[in-house]
């Protein structure tokens, strides 16, 4: 006859489990990177000497200031995938 330990998944088991049914809300969008809200100060270092070498019409102001618009609701997006998720 099996004992009730028999019985039961093992902790290893169920963990796989949770972990394999979280993939499903884990879609590209929550982990995209201009999500992050982290101080990323030698990357913005980086940019900014970047940007010294093209000229400011290079870059489309309209899509830029879209982008800067959106990434508020990004990183909201982000935070409440990540609270739903874990």
């Amino acid at each position: 006859m099996l004992a009730d330990s028999d019985m039961q998944p093992s902790v290893q088991k169920l963990v796989g489990n949770v972990a394999q049914d979280a993939l499903v809300y884990l879609n590209e969008e929550s982990c995209h990177t201009d999500a992050f809200t982290e101080p990323v100060t030698g990357v913005l270092k980086a940019l900014n000497e970047l940007k010294q070498e093209f000229p400011p019409s290079i870059v489309d102001r309209g899509i830029l200031q879209e982008a800067i618009t959106k990434s508020s609701a990004r990183v909201t997006l982000k935070r409440q995938r990540y609270a739903e998720t874990v």
